[in-house]
């Protein structure tokens, strides 16, 4: 929307905050009416200095008559669409944020201006490894900017380190430029054909794999094959001067054929594994009418595989989006998704400027990861719907295990599958009465003991880690907790180390109990530590490896356990949720106990026990088997595993939520409120108090405050209020109604949260 004729703009500025905080409104000066345009990032007074903010709008009078004017705008940051400036506006209405803080995340990433850095060689240089042999190799191909090394490298902190070396070294000349940045070509990797890996490191094989997996007509860039791989940049580097990589440029940008009509706002639910198919028709479908199609997925890792298996036979332009890319490559992709056929990314790719969107995918729409932690605190599949109904476009919801919510409101094609691994129950209760006191049941020790005979592998899963859940006395009930977040301490290296898995204070363990001296002190719960203990006792001269983030807190150190654990004959791994990588070839999964997620304190703990155990099972092939372990074995959620009847537990799990009026009978609203001792607790509950009259008015509910499950992080309190409407829409306009106007007081925050993922 241009602006030539306007004289006044509607400014989200970044420095307004909170639940309430809008727009204001600014003169534009007869200097920028050719670029002050709807969407366009500006620079305006504020206050005593100046802000950064989006313009909105153009009102036709001004709120306030005396106004101060526009002082630039920025150029080097393309203008937000006209149909992504209205979404704007119904996340701030949905979410209850600033309108400054929704349109941020409509933007590019680099939605701040700075100077462009150029790296260009100075000559001939002789080859140097490392980072350094990297970089120089980069640039034999000619010039680069920061952003782009800062790719290579895979931060702009490093980048900058390595540019600085090599010009104290004379070997490259460094220029600033603050002009606007150009659209630059990314460089693509390709295997070149013929060369064997007999020879190559476990890095370049493992380099050399991501690359054929990665392959597509936009990639893999080297930043995507070093987070596929778990190799460092020297790796590939190398990769390149033996010849066995080859670097390319992208091909420019097409143009797309006229859009056809909008094929009307409609969503379909696919509950099943094989999804595939039904995204690639509805996508051929989709470009077949000149429109754009638009796919999210929850992780970084399936992005780049996603675009891939939907890329087609090389004749479709394909964008991948997500938080890896530096802020550079961000920006390239988000300008490029104008003429993109394709644009696949994880949360924040619901808002890829796509100009004429015709189908929105979102698989795996249960997955948690969709939605954002920090405010706004959208959900990108509720986002997605939204966009879609906004702009005539089909929706597919894709998932196995449907949340509670879509399974609810939609209609639902049940899509054919592959078959899945059998599933038992272990009644625990019932093993401790046969003098079982192990952590095995006798139907897992059988099961596993006939595999390993076998020469097989199996998993035992336990998503707790450490060696116990807590420490208690026996005598006087004491419980060792975290002195700063006062919950239960874990206990960690056989019981000699109690560890806090909040905020990361450890402790030795106590010989005796400091409140009534007695020696009766002994861990509780499992975790596995614990398990591998025991396995390794109960398997003995079989390999038992643990896996989970205390042995392996990153991608490389989890790589080498799985590939570890492949090339044995008979082994055990042991480990909490990373080991989904290595269920393809085990013959068993045993599900140590089923009861801590289970009977977890929050109103989505049989939801997302139910869709635990069905994401392990569905890794597994279909001749394996599952053995879940519990002393609720009769809960619906297991019945409905163990019976592969998934019909069952929706029937009972909605059941539970329509008495209780939660989430898809209700929607919920959660303020928390941080601070210090005995000041936090007051605020929440003044805030209270300004929410009750808005709350009657609404039809809202407000309970609270109350201390949530973690009730203080680093000796800060936190106190949450809940509020229960019919509607999301109503308990944001509460919310607003009772923050407008607060002035958050010095070492006090107030987070909102409509619509949560959960209470604790």
């Amino acid at each position: 929307m241009a602006s030539s004729k306007a004289e006044y703009a509607e400014v989200a500025v970044d420095a307004l905050t909170g639940p309430a905080a809008g727009a204001l409104h600014y003169r534009i000066p007869d200097s920028l009416r050719d670029r002050a345009v709807a969407g366009a990032r500006v620079r305006v007074p504020f206050r005593r200095g100046h802000s950064e903010g989006y313009l909105i709008g153009f009102p036709a009078v001004p709120a306030v008559e005396e106004l101060r004017e526009i002082a630039a705008v920025i150029e080097d940051v393309p203008p937000i669409p006209a149909d992504l400036l209205e979404l704007g506006r119904w996340i701030a209405g949905r979410y209850a944020c600033a309108l400054a803080e929704a349109f941020r995340v409509l933007g590019p990433a680099a939605a701040r201006s700075r100077p462009r850095v150029k790296v260009s060689l100075v000559g001939e240089v002789p080859p140097r490894s490392g980072r350094s042999g990297l970089v120089l190799l980069f640039l034999r191909q000619g010039p680069a900017d920061l952003d782009r090394l800062s790719e290579l490298v895979g931060s702009r902190a490093g980048a900058l380190a390595v540019v600085r070396r090599l010009e104290r070294a004379g070997l490259v000349t460094v220029e600033t430029d603050f002009r606007p940045h150009r659209r630059r070509r990314r460089r693509l990797l390709r295997v070149v054909a013929g060369e064997a890996e007999e020879g190559e490191t476990p890095a370049g094989r493992r380099a050399l794999a991501a690359v054929r997996e990665l392959a597509s007509p936009d990639g893999p860039t080297i930043a995507e094959v070093t987070a596929r791989a778990a190799v460092s940049a020297t790796v590939v580097a190398r990769l390149i001067r033996e010849g066995k990589i080859r670097m390319e440029e992208e091909s420019g940008a097409r143009h797309r054929p006229v859009p056809g009509p909008a094929p009307g706002f409609a969503v379909t639910l696919l509950c099943g594994r094989e999804r595939l198919w039904a995204y690639r028709a509805a996508i051929a479908g989709c470009l077949r009418s000149g429109r754009q199609a638009l796919v999210l997925v929850p992780e970084i890792a399936y992005a780049t595989a996603m675009a891939t298996a939907l890329g087609g036979d090389g004749d479709r332009r394909v964008v991948v989006l997500h938080s890896e890319l530096s802020d550079g490559a961000r920006l390239e992709a988000w300008r490029a998704c104008r003429e993109a056929d394709l644009v696949v990314g994880t949360r924040s790719a619901v808002f890829a400027p796509v100009s004429h969107l015709g189908l929105v995918v979102v698989d795996d729409e249960h997955d948690e990861a969709y939605k954002e932690l920090e405010s706004p605190r959208y959900h990108a599949r509720d986002v997605a719907l939204e966009r879609a109904r906004a702009a005539g476009a089909a929706v597919l919801l894709g998932s196995a295990t449907p949340s509670l919510e879509s399974f609810h409101r939609f209609e639902r094609l049940r899509t054919a599958g592959r078959a899945v691994a059998r599933a038992s129950l272990v009644d625990l209760r019932s093993e401790l009465k046969a003098g079982n006191r192990s952590l095995f049941g006798r139907e897992l020790r059988e099961r596993a003991g006939r595999v390993l005979a076998a020469g097989g592998k199996f998993v035992l899963f336990l998503n707790r880690r450490g060696y116990a859940g807590f420490v208690l006395c026996r005598e006087c009930g004491w419980v060792a907790r975290c002195p700063g977040c006062e919950l239960p301490f874990s206990v960690h290296m056989g019981g000699r180390e109690l560890r806090c898995h909040h905020c990361g204070a450890g402790i030795p363990a106590p010989a005796g109990c400091p409140r009534c001296r007695s020696r009766a002190v002994r861990p509780f719960g499992a975790g596995t530590e614990r398990v591998q203990a025991e396995a390794r006792a109960a398997f003995p001269g079989v390999l038992v490896e643990r896996l989970d983030s205390d042995v392996a807190p990153d991608r490389r150190r989890q790589l080498e356990i799985l590939d570890r654990f492949a090339r044995e004959g008979p082994a055990v791994l042991v480990g909490t949720q990373l080991v989904l990588h290595a269920l393809d070839h085990v013959a068993l999964l045993g599900v140590v106990t089923a009861d801590i997620s289970l009977h977890f304190p929050d109103f989505r703990a049989a939801e997302r026990t139910y869709q635990l155990l069905e994401a392990l099972r569905g890794r597994l092939q279909a001749g394996a088997h599952l053995v879940v372990q519990s002393y609720t074995p009769d809960h619906y959620a297991l019945a409905a595993v163990a019976r592969d009847e998934p019909e069952h537990f929706y029937r009972e799990e909605l059941a539970v939520r329509e008495r209780m009026r939660y989430p898809p009978f209700g929607s919920l609203g959660r303020l928390l409120v941080v601070g210090h001792p005995g000041v936090a607790e007051q605020a929440a509950r003044e805030l209270a108090a300004r929410l009750r009259e808005p709350a009657a008015r609404h039809g809202v509910t407000v309970t609270g405050p109350a201390p949530p499950l973690v009730p203080r992080v680093g000796g800060r309190e936190r106190w949450q209020l809940v509020l229960r409407g019919r509607e999301a829409q109503q308990v944001a306009e509460v919310i607003r109604a009772g923050l407008g106007g607060v002035s958050t007081r010095a070492g006090l925050s107030v987070s909102v949260d409509v619509e949560p993922l959960d209470l604790t």
